[in-house]
């Protein structure tokens, strides 16, 4: 593997702003889209899949081999809340996350720790990020021990465009246990939207899988819905948003 150095990253990444919880987001130079809620980037992504889709309750159970498909790193905000709340539970087992971004430039400055949004992060949470080596020209990896239990988390990001490339394989023929669906909106990046795409998930996706998403869109409920997924809006645990939309496979489809 090769070491990354730390480098400040280039002002095309977008403007960094603040949010409600203190945390950054950016405004991505070409969408004109923030890639989190103003309401709390750090909050959103805790709340909305590590929280809401039960994932944090689960771990609490006891050890629990969990494989996570990341549609969109973005910042890396929802791999490291994921992280982090696997890093705190007493007991939590294997984790595997799979995270999926185009930006290359994006990946390297997160990896670098130095990236604009990462300003305020805990040592503790730019810590995974650190850890990330480049394996290839379309992978970087880093392996996280957990801090008190005999468990190790594995995150892969694939640099490349989703829409085109092969999803990769969960750890094991189960599939993925969660989803977290987070591309830019269906206007900005429609191919990751589509029936065509969420079909493409579910062949990945362990019968138990629970996906998560911000967006409540029709065509994206009826998307989920042609692709064999049983979806279901739920509140919103942050001020600005009433809903958010969790799906699992639906069994009429398999």
């Amino acid at each position: 593997m090769k070491t990354i150095n730390a480098q400040a990253p280039s002002k095309s990444l977008g403007t960094p702003v603040s949010t409600a919880d203190g945390s950054l987001t950016m405004i991505h130079p070409e969408h004109g889209e923030t890639y989190h809620t103003q309401a709390g980037a750090m909050a959103e992504a805790r709340l909305l899949y590590v929280e809401s889709s039960g994932l944090a309750a689960l771990w609490q159970e006891g050890p629990q081999r969990i494989a996570v498909l990341d549609v969109g790193l973005g910042l890396g905000l929802n791999a490291v809340a994921t992280l982090t709340a696997w890093n705190e539970a007493s007991n939590p087992g294997p984790l595997v996350i799979h995270s999926l971004e185009i930006n290359r430039e994006l990946v390297a400055a997160l990896a670098s720790g130095a990236a604009p949004w990462q300003e305020r992060w805990p040592a503790g949470i730019t810590h995974f990020c650190l850890q990330l080596r480049l394996e290839s020209p379309q992978l970087y990896s880093a392996k996280v021990a957990h801090q008190s239990a005999e468990a190790t988390a594995t995150w892969h990001i694939h640099i490349h465009d989703a829409a085109t490339t092969e999803i990769p394989p969960a750890p094991d023929l189960s599939g993925y246990t969660h989803v977290w669906q987070d591309p830019f909106s269906p206007e900005k990046n429609p191919p990751l939207w589509q029936a065509a795409w969420f079909s493409r998930v579910r062949a990945t996706a362990a019968s138990s899988c629970v996906l998560m998403t911000y967006s409540v869109a029709g065509p994206v409920r009826r998307a989920l819905a042609a692709a064999g997924w049983s979806w279901k809006k739920i509140p919103a645990l942050l001020p600005g948003k009433r809903e958010w939309l969790t799906a699992t496979p639906s069994a009429a489809a398999t």
